[in-house]
């Protein structure tokens, strides 16, 4: 059977020290066959732009880290990482930084 399971992390973001963990947690997850990965990260603080750049530069700081993937907006930021254990299996990882609460912002 050749199927694609959704593999994610869900976390807070309380520092860049919960995206490394997570991402940790997230390769331990993964098996040979699996390329795909997300991470959602929940943001309190309504400053949504700062948290995710602090967020990339971590993910930037691993050491699985290949190279940027395709996507690079404000909803969803794309990476491309190796496996844990072999550097020529690729996995494509997307962040996706979600508000939860904060204070939200007004139209003009």
């Amino acid at each position: 059977c050749d199927s694609t399971w959704f593999i994610g992390e869900c976390k807070f973001y309380d520092g860049p020290k919960v995206v490394a963990d997570a991402l940790d947690q997230l390769l331990d997850y993964l098996t040979w066959r699996d390329t795909k990965a997300a991470l959602l990260l929940f943001v309190r603080d309504s400053d949504v732009t700062t948290v995710t750049a602090k967020a990339v530069q971590k993910i930037k700081e691993h050491p699985n880290y290949k190279r940027d993937g395709a996507l690079q907006t404000e909803e969803r930021v794309d990476f491309v990482l190796h496996a844990s254990g072999d550097e020529a299996r690729e996995i494509r990882l997307a962040l996706l930084p979600v508000l939860v609460g904060g204070t939200k912002r007004r139209m003009s």
